[in-house]
């Protein structure tokens, strides 16, 4: 597990960080944990999943068998 969150790091660092301002959401993501905004923390944090799953998704690269919209070609 540990191998495969070292390898989803590398590649989003190289492609979600150009392209987003990710301190930005890290900062937001913590402010609303240390304010005790539970839900707007979850929320917030599963955006920043989703959005980055989605720029390592789409690389062709990486994932040759789908297409631009992430689905199976």
């Amino acid at each position: 597990m540990a191998d495969q969150l070292y390898r989803y790091r590398r590649l989003s660092i190289q492609k979600a960080f150009p392209t987003r301002h990710v301190a930005d959401e890290h900062q937001a993501i913590m402010s609303a944990v240390l304010s005790g905004r539970t839900d707007e923390a979850v929320a917030l944090l599963a955006a920043h999943y989703r959005q980055t799953a989605e720029v390592i998704l789409r690389d062709q690269r990486i994932f040759p068998e789908l297409r631009d919209d992430g689905e199976v070609a």
